[in-house]
């Protein structure tokens, strides 16, 4: 009931956006956590969700959506604050594509949630791949230094997510809008929805930026160094698969990865594409997914189509033509007049 109302208050603000896509496969903590929430329906816990497991789950993108602060009331806080949305997609792991915007053509399901909860179930996937990384594969065990040997063997293998970011910045406590000295830290959507940044803001709503280059810049002059995830989005462009392989299978069926579950169980859902088989079909946010097809370069969502309207249209083509008529008269009769005062000298 929560996102639902979320979702009513926002839609007023927003009826068309989108993104550029990326990609996050459901087989990891991600997945898992996204789809365990957007599956559960208000007043009915015991719908089947066990095919989620044979899903994998991918980032389709982020949008703001402009929305009145029910916190403000200070002459000096933000009347209208951004709300940061993210959309994903449940597609089949056997037909699941990172390489492709889409990930998949049918047998699917759209689904929209906070980018805050996204984002908290993003990264606890993340760390779970970290750890099994550095167990597997980054022989450490023996090292007179395991942490250094970790780090080096993260940025070898190009899991910048794995290493720490900056000196002493730990980015899950500025998943939400968070103050950073006289200033503020948090998630925004940069590159047409297509990447979620960090930057710094001057509101406790992280709506105003601190300086036109996203508050990197001042984030520099406060911190000395880098704002972390400022050019490097925190999201990444893989499919992830939701299928719990830790426990073995259960007569042939796997569990749903908590990634998958947990974010899925608090999306707003759009399954009329998902597979026949599925006995419980979920749309009612089908008309809400279906509005946010663009957005500027900004990531905010434009409201309203781009085209022109025909009645003002209309409008503006009859006052140029009587502007152009209107010119070639006063010319005429300025031709005239001027020949006129010839004569009388003559």
């Amino acid at each position: 009931m929560k996102f639902t109302l979320a979702l009513l208050s926002t839609a007023i603000a927003a009826v068309s956006a989108a993104t550029e896509i990326s990609e996050i496969k459901a087989d990891t903590k991600l997945g898992q956590g996204i789809l365990s929430k957007a599956r559960k329906l208000e007043g009915n816990d015991e719908q089947d969700t066990t095919w989620i497991a044979n899903m994998s789950l991918k980032f389709q993108g982020c949008h703001h959506i402009s929305q009145w602060n029910p916190e403000a009331d200070g002459q000096d806080d933000v009347r209208i604050e951004s709300k940061r949305l993210a959309k994903f997609r449940l597609c089949p792991s056997n037909t699941c594509n990172s390489g492709s915007a889409r990930g998949c053509s049918k047998g699917y399901g759209d689904y929209i949630v906070d980018l805050d909860d996204f984002l908290a179930t993003y990264l606890q996937n993340k760390e779970g791949e970290c750890e099994n990384y550095k167990e597997n594969s980054c022989n450490c065990g023996n090292a007179d230094d395991a942490d250094y040997c970790a780090q080096t063997c993260f940025k070898k293998a190009g899991m910048s997510h794995c290493y720490q970011a900056g000196d002493g910045f730990e980015l899950n406590n500025y998943l939400e809008c968070a103050q950073y000295g006289d200033y503020y830290v948090g998630t925004y959507c940069a590159s047409q929805g297509g990447s979620v940044l960090l930057g710094m803001f001057t509101d406790d709503a992280c709506t105003n930026f601190a300086d036109n280059n996203g508050g990197k810049s001042t984030y520099y002059s406060v911190a000395g160094s880098a704002l972390p995830f400022s050019d490097e989005s925190i999201v990444d462009t893989s499919c992830y698969s939701c299928k719990d392989t830790s426990n073995g299978n259960n007569y042939g069926y796997y569990e749903t990865k908590e990634v998958c579950s947990n974010v899925y169980e608090v999306s707003g859902k759009c399954e009329s594409a998902l597979s026949s088989t599925v006995s419980s079909i979920n749309t009612n946010a089908c008309s809400y997914i279906s509005g946010i097809k663009t957005s500027g370069s900004s990531g905010v969502i434009n409201s309203g189509a781009r085209r022109g309207n025909k009645v003002a249209n209309g409008f503006i083509g009859v006052f140029a033509v009587g502007f152009v008529l209107l010119g070639s008269y006063t010319y005429y009769l300025k031709t005239k007049l001027d020949r006129a005062k010839i004569n009388l000298s003559d």
